[in-house]
């Protein structure tokens, strides 16, 4: 135990400042998701159940940037009640890219307000109901297909997807990767962008796939990374992963050892890395918002993304 962090093996104390533990910044929302730093100084959120976008500052000011931002109905004949946006991203023109769960898209919100759909649909049938997503350094969009979104969170062959898929978009052109999963939820890149990780949450599916991929996107081998539920997912400058799990967020190695654990007193559903110094992990878990101190610097604000134009409130309302 460090201050309130659980430490499997030794050497994972160095991951943390001292006298660190999981502080809680905001609390209130439905479903907190999709945690993303803003190089502009704050952090993006969704709440997929209230169907909002929000925007955190470090002082503890709160804004709604987006409302109806996974879709503009409050109910669907084959919706379940997350209708809202999950995983969040910037892409490398600093633009917003989201998933959105009733849309049933991949959407993207520019610099000038506006917001359209990336893609939609895949073999002529919607999309189930993007969970979460990464954008790889040549602008590649990886995101999971789960059914979540949609009404008792069961694939509807007949009307969306017959599968929930694991997808690449990019240049325009979309391409299923995999269809391993059932709940494809969490997904994530190594340091080197050699390896995509992608985890299931479901208690019947209880696994982090390791994917080798080629330069182009390609996946050339896949494994068992860890036998363990994960929700999101993120890797650091070292290649550990960190999983959002029930107990809060597990720690893996390269080789898939658990390190530690920074245990929460509520389900952690996603995380991210960031903060001015770029040493601050994010947590987001039903209903509230945490930050941890690392003692790294963090990989994945790749240097096209740091510096994009920041978002204005009046921008992200649209």
């Amino acid at each position: 135990m460090k201050d309130g962090i659980i430490i499997y093996q030794q050497q994972a104390g160095n991951l943390f400042r001292q006298k660190t533990s999981a502080k809680r910044l905001a609390t209130g929302f439905q479903f907190a998701e999709g945690p993303l730093w803003h190089p502009g100084g704050y952090l993006l959120f969704s709440d997929v159940k209230a169907n909002r976008i929000f925007q955190l500052f470090l002082s503890g000011v709160i804004h709604v940037l987006r409302e109806r931002s996974g879709s503009q109905y409050v109910c669907g004949k084959y919706l379940s009640e997350m209708i809202g946006s999950n995983g969040l991203a910037l892409d490398n023109e600093g633009d917003l890219v989201f998933c959105q769960h009733a849309n049933h898209s991949i959407a993207k919100l520019n610099k000038h307000k506006d917001v359209f759909k990336l893609c939609t649909s895949y073999n002529g049938r919607p999309f189930n109901s993007p969970n979460d997503l990464v954008i790889k350094s040549d602008g590649g969009i990886y995101f999971t297909d789960p059914p979540y979104g949609l009404q008792g969170e069961i694939l509807r062959p007949e009307i969306f997807q017959p599968h929930a898929g694991i997808y690449q978009f990019q240049d325009n052109q979309l391409s299923l990767l995999s269809t391993d999963f059932n709940y494809p939820n969490g997904i994530c890149f190594s340091a080197d962008e050699r390896y995509l990780f992608v985890g299931s949450n479901h208690p019947d599916e209880k696994m982090i796939m390791k994917y080798l991929m080629s330069s182009k996107g390609i996946v050339l081998s896949k494994q068992v990374f860890a036998s363990v539920n994960a929700d999101g997912i993120k890797t650091d400058a070292f290649n550990n992963l960190y999983a959002a799990t029930d107990k809060g967020v597990l720690i893996l190695s390269p080789e898939g050892k658990e390190l530690a654990l920074i245990p929460l007193s509520e389900p952690a559903t996603n995380l991210a890395f960031g903060g001015p110094e770029k040493n601050l992990l994010f947590i987001t878990t039903y209903h509230s918002i945490y930050s941890v101190e690392m003692n790294m610097v963090i990989h994945d604000l790749l240097p096209a993304r740091r510096n994009p134009l920041p978002l204005t409130r009046t921008q992200l309302y649209g």
